[in-house]
């Protein structure tokens, strides 16, 4: 992924403005390789692991109490 980004913010970085028309094809490849990430559960688990980790991190600094979901009707 890192290439492919690489390629993609030069790109933007050389164009400007243009970047919309002149990009199109490095814009493209990033979408298709996002996509592929995005789409696998094992990334999917492993981002959100790594998200409610760092939440909760967040939370214990800042003296916020761990809340419990209700499932009030």
């Amino acid at each position: 992924i890192s290439l492919v980004f690489s390629d993609f913010t030069k790109c933007c970085k050389d164009t400007g403005f243009l970047m919309v028309i002149k990009c199109q094809k490095e814009n493209k490849l990033l979408k298709e390789c996002l996509t592929g990430y995005y789409s696998d559960p094992a990334f999917y688990e492993e981002c959100k692991a790594e998200y409610l980790k760092t939440r909760e991190e967040h939370r214990a600094a800042q003296g916020v109490p761990h809340q419990k979901h209700s499932t009030s009707t």
